[in-house]
């Protein structure tokens, strides 16, 4: 009976005994009691992640979630969020960032509010980082942290497609195969990804193949006309390089007219419209895109010729000359043109008639020599007795006469010349 009744004092006082130990650890909590009851709640932990995800069509961005901590991929423009529950304990946080092989800058104290609160930090740079955010009490004790790695690629790929350049020009409407392989194509960090293309006429400017993939890693398309190539890098993290490449070598446009210019050999002003002969220049037009071709043609009554620079026309003829620049592809000017007539040509000497020899003693100069001379072209110009200073004078009915001494010459050689340079000899 006496057992009974202690055990039932025992189960009597054991809750009074609980009580006092509960309430023995309210009143002798340290000051610091709070630390380590935040601690104990995670008072810092990282939330989500977001990155720049890029639209390969119309190459524009969009902010997405993604889950970081399960992933190993380099993302573009990374944001990371911690969530901080907040007590009295909690004042400020900061922000840690490491870089892979560096030492971990830890940035400016941030104020916390209380409660639950959303901490962000932005990755703009490539590289791997360890990125913490700590929580401190109002002395600037850590009481928590939390980290999480980001792997962030921000630089557009650099190593680009093998692209066949047009080096020489050609004639317009003919084929040129467009090709390029992208098989050397890549991306330092994150890796390429895709490869998109397009081409457009430039003139007038018409989408001849629309944006695509390149499906393969060589291709190959036909082309007409002048162009662009348009290629898109795009990377695994959403970075792109866009490169255009100039096809400018089809030459469709005709060169300048040239100019044909024909020289009389005398002034057919003072000639009654009469020349000797023509020097015909051609001077060739430009041609701005494959340049003129180094040999040129003309076409005299209806002959080509290659042109090899000024030439004579010296025969008693109608001529019709022409002439078109061509360029380096064999693209043709429209014709210049002149026409000579032949009743432009004096190509007659001088008629001599009468010629007389006179001798009279008695004179000073007793030597005379007469002629009639005519040229129903270009008109007698002067006569002269070769080796002298002896000039015939004209007098009357066209008749020619001059009068010398016996020392004045050994020989007679007369010289009949009309304006074109026309030259009748008597000898």
């Amino acid at each position: 009976m006496m057992y009974k009744l202690k055990k039932e004092k025992i189960l009597i006082i054991l809750p009074f005994i609980v009580l006092l130990a509960i309430a023995s650890m309210f009143f002798c909590i340290p000051k610091n009691a709070n630390i380590a009851y935040a601690l104990e709640k995670n008072s810092v932990v990282y939330k989500k992640a977001t990155c720049e995800v890029l639209d390969v069509v119309s190459l524009t961005y969009t902010i997405e979630e993604f889950d970081l901590a399960n992933s190993n991929a380099y993302k573009r423009n990374v944001v990371v969020y911690f969530e901080i529950t907040s007590d009295s304990a909690i004042s400020n946080y900061a922000f840690g960032v490491k870089a892979e092989g560096t030492e971990e800058l830890l940035l400016d104290m941030q104020e916390v509010t209380e409660g639950v609160q959303e901490v962000s930090y932005a990755v703009t740079n490539s590289g791997i980082y360890d990125i913490v955010c700590y929580v401190y009490d109002e002395n600037g004790e850590n009481l928590d942290s939390a980290t999480i790695t980001i792997r962030c690629d921000m630089e557009a790929p650099n190593a680009f497609a093998t692209v066949n350049a047009m080096d020489s020009f050609q004639k317009g409407d003919t084929i040129f195969n467009v090709s390029f392989d992208i098989t050397g194509c890549s991306d330092e960090l994150s890796g390429q990804k895709e490869v998109y293309y397009s081409f457009n006429y430039l003139t007038p400017s018409t989408e001849y193949i629309t944006y695509r993939k390149a499906e393969t890693n060589q291709v190959t398309f036909e082309i007409t006309d002048n162009g662009v190539l348009t290629v898109t890098y795009v990377d695994n993290s959403g970075n792109f390089a866009k490169i255009d490449y100039v096809f400018d070598k089809f030459d469709k446009v005709s060169p300048e007219l040239p100019l044909i210019s024909a020289i009389s050999s005398s002034d057919i002003v003072n000639t009654n419209g009469f020349t000797k002969s023509y020097t015909i220049t051609i001077t060739y037009g430009d041609d701005e895109q494959s340049g003129t071709a180094p040999q040129q043609f003309y076409i005299l009554n209806g002959v080509e010729f290659p042109y090899r620079g000024p030439f004579t026309i010296d025969k008693l003829d109608d001529y019709i000359i022409k002439a078109s620049t061509r360029d380096n592809v064999d693209n043709h000017s429209l014709f210049a043109e002149i026409s000579l007539s032949k009743t432009t040509f004096d190509t007659f000497e001088p008629i001599i008639s009468n010629l007389k020899l006179e001798v009279d003693l008695t004179k000073e100069k007793p030597l005379s020599i007469r002629f009639i001379a005519s040229d129903i072209h270009s008109q007698i110009d002067y006569a002269y007795i070769e080796n002298t200073n002896v000039y015939f004078t004209l007098g009357p009915n066209n008749l020619y006469y001059a009068e010398f001494s016996f020392n004045s010459t050994a020989s007679f050689v007369i010289h009949v010349v009309d304006k074109v340079k026309n030259d009748a000899v008597i000898h």
